[in-house]
């Protein structure tokens, strides 16, 4: 499927009383889908055993989207202002005011307008205000809309031929300027002042072939007509006239029938590409539209709902407005789950943080009541140094006692042993590592092998001294 690919254009065609819904595909080819009486469709008659209903009809045409309206052109008028501001919501406002004051009976005219400001010699800043004059336009537009069918612009044949002249000629808006576009059997007048539409002439012609002089007569004398409806309404001449008809014959006709300049546009009509001939019969002013006209992407010339035309252009807007609610939501509910995700880290840090605090408080705390406990097991010193001394024989007589309490606890003694012979000393020894085992909490028991000793330098002939050492550690 090409996804690229565009779409039929949907249309309704409102011509000689009856309403057409029509597609055309981007092949120029047309089909129309349902017709039907504008009366049987608005209701507005008794006998509806032959009609179609309207909400059937709405059925069939589900999902389309009405692009666009094609109205007569009798169903529009237009009027000039005096108004000197430029500012279009002043602008906006004072038409509003004006056109319902001036019809009353139809309280929803002043939402369907147009205008365009022209600077006029005599009364300077203008207004010229295009609206829907006629009833049966209100309750056609209710409903469509009411159908689903609300179409995206209203449009007419004037404004069509309008929009295809001005392209190709600079001054259409200076003075005064009428077409002639001829069909088969049909001609068209249209008139314009100031570039801005005032009145359309459909005029029902003799067949050129079987009666061309009458042909003749009649345009002659239904242009002379217009020009002077014109001149009453502008107070002004027409200056000249855009012919477009593919019959020679009408050319030379009209150029002989009227004293007003014309300018030949037959050409344009030709190089144009326009909508199928046989549905422009059928359909009347269609024949003026190109095939690209019926696509909203065009500037195409209408009369719009202006409620519907200011939320036209604030779709983009909030369509916008949507986008970027959504992207900054995203954003927030992303940045929401990062927040939620560090938050989460960073209590999961808390905790273990605390909980390693907390480790290292009671590995503190077992420390602290193990040294505690070691303390009060250990003997203080003046204990140990009163079981040292306890344990001393009479003979010895301490040099040096040194006491380590802290890592290893230990105690180094020294000493100097009075004697009078060997055995004495022997005897001392044995009587001296007795009471040390009994009276000091030693980390193992001491034996006589674990003692020092030598001849002390204080010996004589009538005592035989000796010096002993020893170390041991406790529990």
């Amino acid at each position: 499927m090409n996804l690229f690919k565009q779409q039929p254009t949907f249309i309704t065609v409102l011509n000689n009383d009856v309403l057409f819904f029509v597609e055309l595909n981007p092949e120029k080819q047309y089909k129309i889908l349902e017709s039907i009486p504008l009366n049987l469709f608005l209701g507005d008659t008794i006998s509806m055993k032959k009609a179609k209903d309207a909400y059937q009809l709405a059925g069939n045409l589900r999902d389309k989207e009405n692009k666009l309206l094609i109205i007569p052109s009798y169903w529009i008028s237009n009027t000039s202002y005096q108004f000197q501001s430029s500012k279009a919501s002043l602008i906006e406002t004072f038409i509003e005011r004006k056109l319902h004051s001036e019809h009353s009976s139809l309280p929803d005219l002043p939402k369907f307008f147009k205008y365009n400001a022209y600077q006029s010699e005599k009364e300077g800043k203008m207004l010229h205000v295009s609206y829907y004059q006629d009833p049966s336009f209100f309750k056609l537009y209710y409903k469509l809309s009411e159908l689903g069918l609300t179409p995206h612009k209203i449009t007419s044949g004037p404004f069509l031929c309008e929009h295809e002249i001005k392209n190709k000629i600079s001054d259409f808006n200076n003075g005064g300027k009428g077409i002639i576009h001829f069909s088969e059997q049909s001609c068209y007048l249209f008139f314009y002042s100031q570039g801005n539409f005032l009145f359309e002439r459909d005029i029902l012609l003799p067949d050129q072939e079987s009666a061309p002089e009458e042909r003749a007569r009649t345009l002659t004398y239904e242009i002379n007509q217009s020009l002077y409806l014109f001149s009453q309404k502008t107070k002004s001449d027409l200056n000249e006239f855009y012919f477009m008809s593919s019959s020679k014959e009408d050319i030379s006709a009209t150029t002989e029938s009227i004293v007003v300049n014309i300018n030949n546009m037959s050409d344009l009509m030709l190089e144009q590409e326009h909508v199928d001939r046989d549905l422009a019969q059928l359909l009347g002013s269609l024949s003026f539209f190109k095939f690209k006209d019926f696509h909203t992407s065009t500037q195409l010339p209408h009369i719009p709902h202006l409620k519907r035309t200011r939320e036209m252009m604030w779709k983009p807007v909030q369509r916008a407005g949507l986008a970027i609610g959504i992207f900054l939501l995203c954003l927030i509910f992303i940045e929401g789950a990062y927040i939620w995700n560090q938050t989460n880290q960073l209590n999961n840090r808390v905790k273990k943080s605390r909980a390693m605090e907390s480790n290292e408080k009671i590995e503190q705390y077992n420390e602290a009541i193990d040294l505690l406990l070691q303390d009060l097991k250990r003997k203080s010193p003046a204990q140990i140094i009163s079981g040292i001394i306890n344990s001393l024989p009479d003979q010895y007589q301490p040099k040096e006692i040194y006491l380590d309490l802290e890592q290893n606890p230990s105690f180094t003694f020294s000493s100097t042993v009075l004697i009078d012979d060997i055995d004495s000393f022997r005897s001392s020894l044995s009587d001296f590592v007795s009471k040390t085992n009994k009276y000091l909490p030693l980390k193992k028991e001491m034996g006589i092998q674990d003692i020092e000793f030598k001849k002390d330098s204080t010996s004589n002939n009538l005592n035989e001294n000796y010096s002993i050492q020893l170390k041991a550690e406790f529990k």
